[in-house]
């Protein structure tokens, strides 16, 4: 009666365990999949237009203390996760905020800026200390100038 008893302990045991084993596999490969699907920039533009005839944004990433500028929206169009998007050349709106470790969002700050063709830019954002806020800016990765600043947060 006792080896019975562990017996069915056991193949209970194991059948729960396989079931585990499937609910894992299919979180893990959901994760993957929607990773891959998400990190890569967001077209805002015909996906036919050339490189050449668009242009191209993306925020910044730092380490455990200094996060980066996230893109959250350009032209009112949510970003989710990409942090970057390909735009046509002309005046675009771009929603900013700064993730600060364990202390919340900064922003949100809008910024207006004229994109050109075939260029890249690179949303960043800058602690003032001697004024004590946050602030944004926007910059071609070409020229690395400057085309948009502002967005003055306090801490």
């Amino acid at each position: 009666m006792f080896f019975n008893y562990n017996v069915t302990l056991m193949v209970t045991a194991m059948k729960s365990l396989q079931r585990y084993e499937q609910f894992l596999i299919t979180a893990v490969l959901v994760t993957l999949l929607s990773l891959s699907g998400g990190c890569g920039p967001k077209v805002l533009v015909s996906p036919d237009l050339p490189q050449e005839q668009r242009a191209h944004i993306r925020g910044t990433f730092g380490g455990t203390v200094f996060m980066g500028a996230q893109l959250v929206a350009i032209d009112g169009e949510m970003l989710s996760s990409e942090n970057a998007a390909y735009i046509l050349p002309g005046k675009h709106t771009v929603k900013l905020v700064y993730n600060r470790p364990n202390d919340g969002f900064v922003g949100p700050a809008e910024l207006q800026f004229e994109a050109e063709a075939g260029h890249d830019y690179i949303a960043k954002w800058h602690y003032s200390w001697s004024k004590s806020y946050y602030y944004f800016s926007i910059e071609d990765a070409q020229t690395n100038k400057v085309v948009a600043i502002g967005g003055e947060t306090p801490p």
